[in-house]
């Protein structure tokens, strides 16, 4: 008997240049929340939904701060309300400075990642690969370096594929991919 292992899930495909922020503007975690919950397009427009998301999420950081160190922060929550984007969907904000975010290692958060996903299951899943690749110092240092949308985006997808073992080949400079076989 043998046991299939389904690939790991692909957490780009979570991301959408739509709903990434390069320069968050709050100094506190209420307003950060906010400011990530504006950028779910599903959402973006009812007052009453985005007041939900929002108390759910800030009852989950009571509970216990979803900061993972350095400089790195998933909000998320199981509450039902998290499904309301209709699919799983990870909202990415950067701090240009950080902010005091109950971090366990005391380091300003400057990473956000708001998790929305339409069942536990998947919520378990997508937090679990997220929060391991994250513990990749490229990764982080990538995100901070980003200059766009699809670089985050282009960051998570290189990230995943290091992590099995499929990254991209590193081509010399002045090298072509013909001459770098050799």
């Amino acid at each position: 008997m043998s046991v299939v292992v389904p690939p790991p899930i692909q957490l780009h495909k979570f991301f959408a240049p739509s709903s990434v922020l390069l320069d968050l503007r709050s100094s506190e975690r209420e307003g950060v929340l906010h400011e990530l919950i504006d950028k779910i397009p599903t959402i973006s427009h009812n007052g009453d939904l985005k007041n939900e998301l929002y108390r759910a999420l800030v009852q989950r950081e009571e509970l216990s701060c979803t900061a993972v160190g350095r400089g790195v922060a998933v909000p998320h929550t199981r509450n039902t309300i998290a499904s309301v984007a209709g699919k799983t969907l990870i909202v990415f904000g950067r701090h240009p400075v950080g902010i005091e975010y109950c971090a366990p290692d005391h380091t300003p958060v400057r990473l956000f990642f708001l998790l929305l996903a339409p069942d536990i299951n998947r919520h378990l899943q997508v937090l679990s690969r997220l929060t391991r690749l994250l513990r990749e110092p490229q990764l982080r240092n990538d995100l901070m370096q980003a200059q766009t949308a699809e670089d985050v985006i282009d960051s998570i997808r290189e990230a995943e594929l290091r992590s099995t073992g499929q990254a991209p080949r590193q081509i010399p400079a002045g090298a072509t991919p013909q001459t770098a076989q050799g």
